[in-house]
């Protein structure tokens, strides 16, 4: 994986100059990481904190950039690595929901943020499964040093829908990135069976699908993954179903914060259902890591929903969220922003113990 703009490539490894040299390297590509340096095409790679992280108190922040520090570090070393990549293409190095025993389930607890834990629909699903997306999407050529999203950030797009989806990929990616690493409790709910999807842009080839998700979680114990019931729908098979909500109240999360793609398509199946089958003032949708598509929205209104550095306006986009939602499901979906404990557009307080 790539940070900063720069690719993974090799440095001189041998030896005390060598060792030198890659301490001296990665202590440069952090500074330039939190002082904004990063080679830009047009939008920057650089790992960045979630929504609202890092911006409270002196402490806060220096934990968020030791966080960031280890992200940066993990990936220009063991995720640079040749054989590392070759081995990312093989299995899942994070756990199956359906391989833990139940009897472990409460030890999920200590994981939890602020009480909360996080389910993640379909991650990354436009670069992946959209024929249209912006990427190459050859996958038996030479290893590339970057994983396919980052690729798809630097690949130049004119339309303002285009750039939208780009932002919101970046946003989830750093997301995974620093939850997983910041080892907070997340579940992913992958496409089921998508190696042999139609839509798969990489069924041919190398699976760069598993690739990339290895990357941004780290192989974190506190990540877990589980398969909706199709490829295209954001519901789980019945099995799967128990075991999440087995795992959720074993744990006795405050609140289950929802996001991914897409909203008014797979994200909403996935929030409708859990609002009718589990506490509904517990249950949230987070803005900062959700996903509309760009079928779904005119260059017009992404427009709006575009800060003028092509990071998302979070107030334009939780009002096209409500929205969207309001005239599928007659219903106002609960938003709440990473790290501060609040709805996106309207303020709703924290959940009581």
């Amino acid at each position: 994986m790539s940070i900063s703009g720069h690719t993974k490539a090799n440095s001189p490894s041998s030896g005390l100059a060598g060792r030198l040299f890659k301490v001296k390297w990665l202590w440069l590509v952090v500074f330039m990481s939190f002082c904004g340096c990063a080679t830009h095409s047009d939008i920057s790679l650089r790992i960045e904190p979630p929504f609202n992280l890092g911006a409270g108190s002196g402490q806060e922040s220096a934990q968020t950039d030791e966080v960031v520090m280890k992200i940066v570090m993990r990936n220009n070393t063991v995720e640079a690595d040749a054989q590392w990549v070759q081995e990312s293409y093989k299995d899942f190095m994070i756990r199956n929901l359906a391989d833990i025993d139940e009897t472990d389930y409460a030890k999920f607890a200590e994981y939890l943020d602020g009480g909360s834990v996080y389910v993640v629909i379909h991650p990354a699903y436009h670069v992946f499964f959209n024929e249209r997306a912006a990427v190459s999407k050859n996958g038996g050529g030479p290893l590339d040093s970057k994983n396919v999203v980052e690729r798809f950030l630097e690949t130049p797009v004119s339309s303002s829908s285009a750039r939208l989806m780009k932002a919101q990929e970046k946003s989830l990616r750093d997301f995974l990135e620093y939850m997983s690493s910041d080892r907070k409790l997340v579940i992913l709910v992958l496409p089921k069976a998508y190696r042999d999807y139609k839509m798969y842009n990489f069924r041919n080839g190398r699976d760069e699908y598993m690739r990339y998700i290895n990357e941004v979680t780290n192989g974190s114990a506190s990540v877990i993954y589980t398969y909706s019931s199709q490829p295209s729908r954001g519901t789980l098979g019945e099995d799967d179903k128990k075991r999440l909500f087995k795992l959720i109240f074993a744990t006795r999360a405050k609140a289950v914060l929802v996001g991914g793609g897409f909203v008014g398509r797979c994200l909403d199946e996935f929030y409708t259902y859990f609002q009718r089958n589990y506490s509904e003032n517990r249950l949230w949708l987070v803005p900062e890591i959700s996903a509309i598509s760009p079928s779904d929205v005119s260059n017009s209104a992404a427009d709006t929903m575009l800060n003028p550095n092509g990071t998302i306006n979070m107030a334009e986009f939780s009002q096209n969220i409500n929205s969207k939602f309001v005239s599928r499901h007659e219903l106002m979906p609960r938003l709440r922003g990473i790290g501060n404990g609040r709805q996106t557009g309207s303020l709703v307080a924290e959940i009581d113990d």
